[in-house]
This record gives structure tokens, sequence and C-alpha cells, in this order.
């Protein structure tokens, strides 16, 4: 079921935010989360990502779900300790 979000900067996130799921959407490009410090679980699945960036300050990250996009390559994820 598409949800017709093409990108994240279109969304205000809280800063606070612990969680977000933006699964089944159009979204091409991970941005305009980097503030959003606390955040534990993000879950972008079933969207046309091909890249993997815009995560290094995400450090209480504990839970990202990128599975059924379009990444053929697994980097960025350095920052990302838990």
């Amino acid at each position: 079921m598409d949800k017709g979000l093409r990108s994240i900067s279109e969304l205000s996130l809280d800063s606070s935010l612990h969680a977000i799921n933006l699964h089944c959407n159009n979204i091409s490009k991970i941005e305009a989360i980097d503030h959003v410090w606390n955040l534990q679980h993000l879950d972008l699945s079933s969207n046309q990502i091909d890249r993997i960036e815009g995560l290094n300050t995400l450090t209480k990250l504990c839970t990202l779900n990128l599975s059924c996009n379009l990444i053929t390559r697994i980097e960025g994820l350095e920052a990302l300790t838990n």
C-alpha cells in the first residue's frame, strides 16, 4: 500500500521522537532526521531508497529497517553502535 510520501522533509518531526515508521511510501532519500537525537526505532522499509546516508547523528538508534528498498551497498552505518 503506497501512502504517497515522497520525502521525509515533507514532515515536521519533533526532536524528542523515539520511533518513526514510514514504510510503504515513495521516499528516495534519507534526510531531515538528523535532529531527532532520541530516535531508537526507524522503519523505512518498502520505499525507493538507494543509499544509506544521514544516520550519523542517530547514536541511540537500536532498530533500523531498510528492507525492500533499492540499496545495493551497505555503508554509512559506522556511527551506529547500538
